[in-house]
């Protein structure tokens, strides 16, 4: 964030720049500071409200996605299958 300090002329001039919520701007035509959206700041009890469920759609019971993690196949190239087929495998590999 940004540190700011105010003065107490700035915070006077406020309401003159964007007004009120009731009262429009002097310096900006037409504008009026916009109204709070919520009356009640307990969201959770909102949303856990019958109004609200009554209001949703039903859970989508979808088959689960299938992994698109393919594993590997070629124990020549990758070091961790080769171990698994192989565990003298490094053994070897140090020796050499």
């Amino acid at each position: 964030g940004r540190f700011i300090i105010w003065t107490k002329a700035a915070f006077e001039k406020l309401d003159s720049i964007f007004g009120t919520f009731t009262q429009e701007s002097a310096v900006k035509k037409g504008f009026v500071l916009p109204a709070k959206m919520l009356t009640s700041a307990d969201v959770t009890r909102i949303m856990q409200s019958e109004e609200v469920r009554r209001a949703l759609k039903p859970k989508k019971v979808a088959p689960k996605k299938p992994s698109r993690y393919t594993k590997p196949s070629n124990g020549m190239k990758n070091r961790r299958l080769r171990l698994a087929l192989n565990p003298f495998e490094k053994k070897r590999a140090r020796a050499a």
